[in-house]
């Protein structure tokens, strides 16, 4: 990587870091010290994919405009936005017909990210930049093995983001969490072959998630599928184009004036 950080991932109760290995913790209390000692001095920055189970991800129609305007217009669905302890993001802004609709991240658990990133810090690892799963996978094709792929999942265990990119429009996130998670994220893919079946996929998982995926899906039979299969933290040795100003960047931008 050109960059002089880490792009790690911290997902449901597993952390991907430079090591490579997933890890477990119990308790996000515990999470920053296994992090820290995963760490060994390699890097002394990372920038954070963030995707605890308190992390919360829906559609919404909003303005077109910025962080404070769609903020503003979302608050009474969700008061969360309103806390200055919550962090929150939401992807770019697109068109739907005659409205705009994005897709909003934010903490269930209003200040959990502010201590999991002081605790990082506490422990000499900076935080350059915090980023929900959907983001990052949303930033992959342009550079996963070179190659633009129009479908993209991730999944380990119950846990599953697929990204799509639609004609016309925005792309279309879907998230699983429960034990049906690879039977849906299986129906999804079929769906969407049927309707392309040269569709180009990436599917980011551990082996034991492939073959279970495999199982329900036979992606490893479909001869016209151009199916890229990286692991988890291959995905993570990417050099992305994730700029801070972008809105779905969960750290705000400091105030313009002190």
């Amino acid at each position: 990587m050109t960059n002089d950080f880490q792009n790690c991932l911290l997902w449901g109760s597993t952390w991907w870091g430079p090591g490579g290995e997933p890890l477990r913790f119990d308790g996000s209390d515990r999470a920053a010290d296994a992090i820290a000692r995963s760490f060994d001095q390699r890097s002394s920055a990372v920038r954070l994919i963030y995707q605890p189970d308190s992390l919360a991800f829906e559609s919404a129609e909003c303005p077109k405009g910025g962080r404070m305007a769609i903020g503003a217009a979302l608050a009474r669905r969700f008061p969360v936005l309103e806390d200055p302890l919550c962090a929150w993001s939401h992807d770019l802004v697109v068109s739907r017909g005659s409205h705009f609709t994005t897709h909003v991240h934010y903490e269930r658990e209003p200040g959990a990210l502010g201590r999991f990133t002081r605790t990082l810090e506490a422990r000499g690892i900076g935080v350059e930049s915090v980023w929900p799963l959907s983001a990052f996978l949303l930033a992959l094709p342009r550079t996963l093995s070179g190659s633009k792929y129009s479908t993209i999942v991730a999944l380990h265990k119950k846990r599953a983001f697929g990204c799509r990119y639609l004609s016309g429009g925005g792309p279309e996130i879907r998230m699983w969490n429960d034990s049906d998670t690879i039977i849906k994220v299986a129906g999804w893919l079929r769906a969407i072959v049927a309707e392309n079946p040269s569709e180009s996929i990436a599917l980011l998982f551990e082996d034991d998630d492939g073959m279970k995926l495999n199982h329900r899906f036979r992606f490893l039979d479909r001869r016209n599928l151009n199916c890229h299969l990286p692991a988890i933290y291959e995905a993570l040795t990417e050099d992305l184009d994730l700029p801070r100003h972008h809105p779905a960047q969960m750290i705000p931008p400091p105030p313009l004036l002190p």
